[in-house]
């Protein structure tokens, strides 16, 4: 490719990453559309259903598969990880170093008067400490994974893992290398086979 088209390309990401606005413009005859992608909140691949147990109503599942979730059951490469309770954030690699953090589609400034956002630069540093995240072989681009920690964790059960630091964990190496079900795909992929 062109220098000048590579040059013009950088131009357009940085544009992109100081502003954090969608970049879609056409340069030199190539088309440059640049967006922040959500991680799209999974859900289970069943139908659950409130259900009052013991007074309390409670989610229960139910055999029926959810409408587009199908995919879920018949694609051989998919896989079942542990579902972490914690919050969504994304690193943007670019040249082996961490130029950007999302939270969803927000920018995490690293020097905020926000406290959550210390909880994300805490648990990227983690990762990194630990091991858990390889800048050195990972793609430019956007990489997803779970915070976890003390602060993080759902309304009902703040900080399940009974941490004492906030850990970052990377879905697409730590998640899939750690946390998958050796089991997925040994079994029939029916409601009916969890007996």
């Amino acid at each position: 490719m062109d220098e000048k088209i590579i040059e013009k390309l950088k131009d357009a990401w940085k544009e992109h990453m100081k502003t954090g606005n969608t970049v879609n413009e056409v340069i030199r005859g190539v088309n440059v559309n640049i967006s922040i992608q959500d991680f799209p909140k999974l859900e289970s691949p069943f139908v659950r259903k409130f259900k009052t147990i013991n007074g309390e109503k409670k989610y229960v599942v139910t055999p029926e598969v959810q409408d587009g979730y199908q995919w879920v059951l018949e694609d051989d490469d998919v896989i079942a990880t542990e579902k972490l309770n914690g919050s969504n954030v994304s690193i943007v690699v670019e040249d082996d170093e961490i130029v950007d953090v999302f939270n969803r589609q927000n920018r995490i400034k690293p020097i905020h008067k926000n406290r959550w956002n210390l909880c994300v630069v805490e648990g990227i540093h983690h990762s990194l400490k630990r091991g858990y995240l390889d800048i050195d072989h990972l793609e430019d681009g956007m990489h997803y994974g779970e915070l976890v920690g003390p602060k993080m964790g759902s309304r009902d059960s703040c900080d399940p893992y009974d941490m004492d630091v906030h850990v970052w964990l990377p879905f697409e190496t730590y998640c899939k290398e750690k946390l998958s079900y050796n089991s997925w795909g040994k079994y029939d992929k029916t409601f009916d086979s969890r007996v």
